[in-house]
Order: C-alpha cells, then structure tokens, then sequence
C-alpha cells in the first residue's frame, strides 16, 4: 500500500508520497501528479495532505480488564463510599428488573432513587436468573480521596457492602487495579476468608484478579480484539500486554480469531516464566503460533503496592503511618530477574515509591538484567545517574501525575518534587516511554502527551512545572526515539489532520487522527 499526498509530521509540509514494501517504508518521494500515478498503476490512495508520524504504542495495558472496563459498573466518578454504595444499589434494581427477579435485600436504608449508572456488570449479561444477577462487578474506586477511609467509623466496610448487595457476589476493583472491595458471597465464591473491611489488596488480590467475573473465555478474548480496533482508531500500533494470566496462550487463541489490530508484546509474571523459558523464547521473539504481530515481552514482577492503596514502598511513613511493604523479598526478586536475564528475558519491574524504585535497582545490579521500571512515581536523586547507567527504560504513565496530583500531595507530603520526575529523567540520560496501564487510565496516548506537557486538567498551574516536557519529547516517548518518518522503518503509522509537532499546548489533545497503518495494513481508516 502506497500513501499519496500526504505532509511529513515535522517536516516543511510539502506534498509526498510515500511507499510501502513488505511492511516497511522503502520511499519517500516528492507527491506525483494524480495523472502520473493512475499511468504507473501505484497502489494506494490520496489522503489529501494528511500529516504521517510513526504509529503510538501504549508501553503499559492490562488488556483483559481494559476490555473488560466498558462492560463493568463505572465508579471512578465517586467521592465517598456512600456514593458508590448508592451506585451498586442503583445497578443491581436495574440488574434485578431486566431478569424479572426482585431482591429486598439491594435497597439502602432511607435510599430513594436510582443512582443513574448503568452500565454492565461484568458477566452479568445473559446469566440473570429469578434470584437476580449471578455476580456485580464494578471498577474505579478511588479510595485514598474518600473523606472517611478503611477502619472509620461511618467509611467503607463488609457490613456496609452486605446490606446493599445481600447473596449477589459484589466486587468492586480499585482504580489502581492492586485492590478491591468484596461482599461476603464474593469473599466465599473466591475462597478468601472475611475481614472487618471487606477489602483485599496485593498478592491475595492478585491471585484472584484473573477469575474475578463470569465471562467465558471466549468472550474476554472477543472484548480484546474488539478493544483492539478501537485502539487503532486513536493512532496505536503496538501495546506492551501485562496482564497477571497466560498471556501467551490467550494471544494465540486471540489471533485465530481474527486479532489484527496492532502489535503486542506479551509479557509473563514470574508463574508463567519457566514455561516460556523450556520454549526456548527471549525478549522479542516472534511468538510461534501467533502470528508476525506478537512477540515475547519481559518479565513482569510487581515489587510494590500503589500510591492509591497506600502500599507504595516508600522511605518515609505514610501520615496515618506504615511505609508501605514490598511485595517479593530482595532475594526472590534477583533470583527470578537473574534466571530470566540468563535466558535472554528482559525484566518490567513495578516500582512505585522510592524504597522499591531503589531496591528494584539494587536487583537489576545483581542479576546483570536488562529492562524497565515499571512507574517510577517516586524516584530520589541518587537513584537517577544509577537508572543511567544500569541502561534501564523509565516507563511511566503520564495520565496517573494529573489523577494522583492532589492525593500524592497529601500521602507524600513535602516529597512530590521528586514524583513524575519526566524532565529530570531525560536530562540524566534515562530513555523513558509512556504508557496508560489501562484500564487504571484510559488507553489514549494523546491525552498522554498532553498530561506530560503541561501536567494540569483543570484551571490550576502545572503540577511541578519544572518537570515539563516539550510535544516533541512527549511524542519520541509514545512513537519512538525518532518521532519521524524514516525510510526503512516498519510501516507502523498515523495520520493526522494536523501536525503535532506544529500544534504547541492549545493544539492537543487530539490532533485528529484519520488512518492507522500496522505493517503497511490500513487498520484503521477515518477518512
């Protein structure tokens, strides 16, 4: 496929056309007359001065739960536990009506109304029965920003929870994705024991995560690949996939049923590295059975908690005390990292506060591993020459500097000149690249770029000014290091109604995408 008429994003603007051969640019050629092209029979189509850059890649996803996201009870909007109570009162009547069941035990004591959220629980469409919907899921909690947390007298508790959900299994995931709220009847279907709170956070939510949610197989699968296409309309040509399953396995089937979307590198956690180990694969190997668009990721280990959670591994204490707590000791962390980097598997490591940024680190030093953090939220100074020179990826996630803005000021105080450190990582010389960690964000590499360049949503200054990056360094850390087009480069593009490298800050969030290409295949076309 050949694309005629198109303008070099970042280049003078005149008309070219550029050519694809075997999935890469072979050519870029000053823009022939549409005569001349209809007498060479050039393959391809004008796209009428469209602006061409090299496609976006999302470096952080979650794909089953991003997918899964649109089809779950949306509560990211809600400010106390009272709110999102009154949501899962609202959605179970609704869940209740359509399958012709009634409950006396979803109402709230002195509750009057319907709270308006309607969207899908996951697994609950089609499974109703006279009793009700089999299972509520709901995503979003932003617990750090209720004004009464865990263990308050009037906050959130399994009690609280019951009343308002009864025999329905009811869990409510953390925005942050490393918590989760569940009511007795989820807490048993999962086989975890009851507690006070009803919360479960960290490695014991982790080892349920996966099962949370009675779609099939074949539905999740159906969600991604459909999750896909629309992430191609937003310019994306690859993701980095860390979900807490066997993502090999899932990417195969995925492919035989149609995934063509975008490139993927498909990560594994600890659990699945020695299978991918006897299979013979390193970091960036094509995966057998999947097609030419999915290769083998890192290892992924998540060493720490979240800032949302209040399990970030921090050097100081938290105000309401505690530090945070790794997840994996130091030995089993450089012992999986050095079996993995002996086998030519890169590692993605979760750091999140400043003691495990540096412990991870640590690890990366004795296992002679190559790789990422994973976040890096909270980084001291010593800590940047040494991510430098360990040749280490910063992969961070812009959209979580504006969600965590006025949180980290609270839980971090007199420290968030050290958090989102994107300007300081460039100037010691730390590749860094972006990613959303959807469905924790949205999966939108433009609103990326835009909270990287002027950290603020709102009428408030830049959170941290001094950490502001340019369009251009925002964009090398969503497209690539060269954030242009190169001949011999793979065919991985985007057009755009304007240029971004033109647009300055009034200009974004959205450049307009109007076509995606992945391997010279149009994947998405919005002309």
């Amino acid at each position: 496929m050949n694309l005629h008429s198109v303008r070099l994003a970042g280049g003078t603007g005149d008309l070219v056309d550029v050519t694809l051969t075997a999935g890469r640019v072979s050519a870029v050629r000053p823009a022939a007359r549409p005569t001349d092209r209809d007498a060479d029979g050039a393959d391809g189509a004008s796209w009428h001065g469209a602006w061409v850059l090299p496609g976006l890649w999302d470096h952080h996803v979650h794909p089953v739960d991003w997918a899964a996201s649109t089809h779950r009870l949306d509560l990211t909007a809600h400010t106390s536990s009272d709110q999102v109570l009154d949501a899962v009162a609202g959605e179970l009547r609704r869940l209740h009506a359509r399958s012709g069941g009634r409950s006396e035990t979803i109402e709230r004591p002195g509750d009057s109304g319907d709270s308006g959220a309607a969207r899908d629980s996951a697994g609950s469409a089609g499974t109703g029965s006279p009793a009700g919907p089999d299972e509520l899921t709901g995503h979003g909690l932003w617990h750090s920003r209720w004004e009464r947390g865990w263990g308050d007298p009037d906050g959130p508790s399994l009690a609280a929870l019951d009343a308002v959900t009864g025999t329905v299994p009811t869990t409510l995931i953390s925005a942050d994705l490393h918590s989760a709220w569940l009511n007795s009847a989820a807490l048993e279907r999962y086989g975890l024991p009851r507690s006070p709170s009803g919360l479960v956070a960290e490695t014991d939510w982790f080892e349920i995560m996966s099962r949370v949610g009675r779609a099939s197989e074949a539905t999740r699968d159906a969600r991604v690949i459909e999750a896909g296409r629309a992430a191609a309309a937003r310019g994306i040509v690859g993701i980095v996939d860390f979900d807490p399953i066997d993502t090999h396995a899932a990417w195969r089937r995925r492919v035989a049923a149609g995934f063509d979307s975008h490139r993927v590198r498909a990560s594994v956690w600890p659990d699945f590295l020695d299978a991918a180990i006897a299979a013979g694969l390193r970091t960036g190997d094509q995966l057998p059975g999947a097609g030419p668009l999915v290769r083998m990721g890192s290892l992924k280990v998540i060493s720490d908690g979240s800032l949302n959670t209040h399990s970030a591994w921090c050097h100081d204490p938290y105000p309401g005390g505690g530090r945070g707590a790794a997840n994996v000791s130091g030995s089993e962390l450089r012992t999986t990292m050095r079996r993995a980097a002996r086998a030519g598997v890169s590692s993605a490591i979760h750091a999140i506060g400043d003691r495990a940024v540096g412990a991870a680190l640590d690890a990366f030093e004795a296992a002679r591993a190559t790789g990422s953090i994973e976040h890096a939220q909270l980084v001291r100074d010593e800590d940047l020459p040494r991510l430098a020179r360990l040749g280490l990826t910063a992969s961070v996630q812009p959209l979580h500097l504006l969600d965590d803005r006025d949180v980290a000021e609270r839980l971090w105080p007199g420290r968030t000149g050290r958090a989102y450190r994107f300007a300081d990582f460039l100037a010691a010389g730390v590749p860094m690249v972006f990613g959303s960690d959807a469905p924790v964000a949205p999966l939108d590499p433009w609103a990326g770029i835009t909270a990287a360049v002027r950290r603020t949503r709102d009428e408030r200054g830049p959170w941290h000014g001094e950490q502001r990056i340019s369009v251009v360094e925002a964009l090398a850390a969503t497209c690539g290091r060269v954030p242009r087009v190169r001949v011999g480069d793979a065919a991985d593009l985007v057009l755009t109604e304007i240029d971004p490298f033109r647009v300055g800050e009034e200009g974004l969030p959205d450049p307009g995408v109007v076509g995606t290409l992945c391997a010279g295949r149009l994947t998405f076309d919005g002309r």
